[in-house]
């Protein structure tokens, strides 16, 4: 009796907690909730009905028990679950608001330099350029360690620059890392044989300045940024970002338009025409560059962005169980071989259907409508039920690799909204297909031409269209 009684007290206690948590988070829609309340009330009724019946007084109660341990157990979950959503959500946005940039400083292998402070009184190298502010702060905070006991000698280009180290006209430089992958691919490809790091001389912090919306009411623009990095590693602050894909959402009319523009594709960095540059160099000097280099040549306003590597979308795909992806070629890539049509795809299987360019036609434009098809089909995944069964492993899979300015409040709503009207969106896609031609690039700063791809206006034009059609809220 006193157990059955107890048991009660402690599942009634568990169940009120869920339930205020339930409603604090705002997690399920309104329908949903009443429906959790009137379950709650029912339950708890008829657990209090079978303590309080004269007859059959034992058999009742031993059903009220076990009715008590079921009710204890998921709202335990409950509670635990709803912690580890919004725990994962709010993780997903730990420092989005601020990009950080990181300059540092590196030595021969074989110099006598052990720290920063054996650099007074030697000569360190530099390229001073005008979009990247954070060198200038670097070449501050070095003067000041060193106490103004440095000579700073400043390089015309990266190619200069690193051969001033190499050839020992100065004992150190300062790299932003960023730039790392276009050093070793372009101007020095052992570079990191015969350098190597000395310190990490200063990391500085860049507001992301974006305007949000209310999500479940207002079309919105969303950024996603496919970061050169490879393997297990964290998101990086910045780097060449080679996928660039614009989504325009519009929640009151179901649509969704992605825009691929091609990583080689020859912009005005910042939208400054003097600063012609390919696309993926923007994202050297943080994704703000990127957001304000698209903004320009489309213009548009973005609302947001998302950061992701070549771990997050494995990841992804693998807790969404596989996705479904369409291909216009038949073709092999490493162990892998894709056909025309219809392919069923694993996380590994789609990172090499996404990177492949080489022997399709039309390269790395094609790779970025591969890139498309990727993401429209984890979308379609990811608003259909069957991401119910495993939404813990997605959203695992989402924290772990990713980063976003989407506040978890707007993350919610969407989810929310989803929930309870599961609808299905329809999702377009455009392409740009430049033509080749060549170019200098803002970032190397040499004058040798280098192979890029044109923004055809016509093609602008028909971009900036589709995003004002689909941003229409008339139905």
């Amino acid at each position: 009796f006193w157990a059955a009684r107890i048991s009660f007290c402690i599942a009634a206690i568990a169940l009120l907690v869920f339930i205020i948590y339930v409603g604090d988070l705002s997690f399920l829609p309104v329908g949903y909730f009443v429906a959790l309340l009137v379950g709650a009330v029912l339950v708890v009724s008829l657990q209090v009905l079978f303590l309080c019946l004269p007859k059959h007084r034992m058999g009742l109660r031993i059903i009220s028990f076990l009715l008590s341990v079921i009710v204890l157990i998921a709202s335990t979950l409950g509670t635990y679950g709803l912690h580890f959503i919004y725990k994962n959500l709010d993780q997903i946005n730990q420092g989005s608001n601020v990009t950080t940039i990181v300059v540092s400083i590196y030595v021969k292998q074989d110099s006598e330099y052990e720290n920063v402070e054996q650099l007074k009184n030697r000569s360190v190298g530099v390229r001073i350029e005008e979009m990247n502010d954070t060198i200038v702060q670097a070449v501050a905070k070095l003067k000041d360690e060193l106490d103004g006991q440095v000579n700073i000698q400043e390089y015309a280009d990266y190619n200069q620059l690193i051969q001033a180290l190499k050839n020992g006209d100065v004992d150190a430089i300062l790299l932003d890392e960023g730039m790392m992958l276009n050093i070793t691919e372009f101007f020095d490809d052992t570079f990191l044989q015969w350098a190597r790091l000395l310190s990490e001389g200063t990391r500085i912090e860049q507001d992301i300045d974006t305007e949000q919306v209310k999500v479940t009411n207002a079309p919105f623009i969303v950024y996603i940024s496919g970061l050169d990095t490879k393997g297990n590693y964290p998101i990086a602050e910045n780097g060449r970002s080679d996928v660039n894909q614009i989504v325009v959402v519009n929640p009151v009319t179901k649509k969704i338009l992605l825009v691929n523009t091609p990583r080689d594709t020859y912009v005005a960095l910042d939208g400054d025409p003097t600063k012609m540059d390919k696309l993926t160099h923007a994202g050297v000097y943080g994704v703000n560059c990127s957001i304000n280099t698209l903004e320009a040549l489309y213009d548009i306003k973005i609302n947001y962005y998302v950061k992701v590597n070549f771990r997050s979308l494995v990841n992804i795909i693998d807790a969404l169980g596989g996705i479904t992806v369409q291909s216009d070629y038949t073709f092999s890539i490493s162990k892998y071989a894709f056909n025309k049509g219809s392919n069923n795809l694993t996380g590994e299987q789609a990172l090499v259907f996404v990177r492949h360019r080489r022997g399709l036609p039309g390269g790395d434009m094609q790779r970025g409508v591969h890139q498309q098809r990727v993401i429209q089909a984890v979308l379609k995944k990811l608003m259909s039920p069957a991401v119910v069964s495993n939404f813990a492993d997605v959203l695992t899979a989402i924290t772990d690799n990713t980063k976003t300015n989407l506040p978890s409040d707007s993350m919610n709503a969407l989810i929310q909204m989803q929930l309870k009207d599961m609808a299905t969106w329809d999702i377009q896609t455009y392409a740009m297909f430049g033509s080749g031609l060549q170019g200098t690039l803002y970032a190397f700063g040499t004058q040798v031409q280098y192979p890029v791809l044109s923004a055809p206006e016509k093609q602008v034009a028909e971009i900036q269209a589709l995003i004002e059609q689909v941003m229409q809220t008339k139905k």
